[in-house]
């Protein structure tokens, strides 16, 4: 535990901890795969008031799979056969040791 910054090294067991029991989902970029906490996008009829999907990593997973703005990834619930491509619209980090991903689907 440094002195400057006490907290640092709970924080990261926290992140760890929290996506450990929380992670809902798995995503895969290049063979990477990492767990992830999704929420699936709303949208309305005429998706004027549609938000986004988004998923919350670990900042070291993010960092190892390489995952960038405009990157391309798969995320798959553990009900679905097959997961869905979305690309990477913007990286939130938190500084607690997580990162938001703002995502929209990949048209194939």
């Amino acid at each position: 535990m440094t002195v400057l910054a006490p907290f640092a090294d709970v924080e990261a067991k926290l992140a760890t901890d929290t996506m450990r029991l929380l992670a809902n989902a798995v995503a895969t970029i290049d063979g990477s795969e990492f767990p992830v906490m999704f929420d699936a996008a709303y949208q309305s009829v005429i998706e004027v008031d549609s938000v986004y999907p988004v998923a919350s990593a670990l900042d070291t997973d993010i960092e190892a799979a390489a995952v960038v703005e405009n990157s391309i990834l798969t995320i798959q619930k553990p009900t679905a056969t097959v997961g869905t491509q979305y690309r990477v619209r913007r990286l939130e980090p938190d500084g607690n040791g997580m990162t938001l991903m703002r995502l929209a689907v990949e048209e194939a």
